[in-house]
């Protein structure tokens, strides 16, 4: 699934999910490279006094100086229903996660940005397969060809 996040207002994703079910999943910003944030210190002038320490200023800028700049991307949280975290990526342009689940009940995924003004939107490729369709059969039917092959080749 494909969805928009803006700034300052979560998204989370909730499923109902057995006891001891595998969950497998991934997410990824869409051109991550496109969401920048200028953070520069103000000179004494600009902020009409000395600055001790360096005030930080925010502004959306188009420039692609990588040292004047932070990539702005989503915060992730996988939890249980009692609230057990199973996976946190802490402002990353992607990541993935697998586990067995203990609880019964509904999990979530929830994915926030810290709140900008002006508001900033990023679009989300995410992934969530449980049970039989967190397999993944097409390496699973890989590895049993080559079982085969190699007991062909034995007799």
């Amino acid at each position: 699934m494909r969805f928009d996040l803006k700034s300052g207002e979560p998204k989370c994703i909730t499923d109902e999910i057995k006891g001891n079910a595998l969950i497998v999943g991934n997410y990824s910003v869409v051109n991550p490279d496109s969401y920048k944030i200028n953070v520069r210190s103000p000179t004494s002038a600009q902020a009409g006094r000395a600055v001790d320490p360096p005030m930080r200023m925010r502004n959306i800028d188009t420039c692609n100086n990588k040292e004047d700049h932070i990539l702005l991307f989503p915060e992730t949280d996988v939890r249980s229903p009692y609230g057990n975290i199973y996976h946190f990526g802490d402002h990353v342009a992607s990541g993935n996660f697998a586990f067995n689940t203990v609880e019964a009940g509904d999990h979530t995924a929830c994915f926030s940005m810290l709140d900008h003004t002006p508001s900033i939107t990023v679009t989300v490729d995410f992934e969530w397969r449980t049970g039989v369709a967190a397999k993944d059969w097409h390496k699973i039917a890989k590895k049993e060809d080559i079982d085969v092959s190699l007991s062909s080749i034995e007799l």
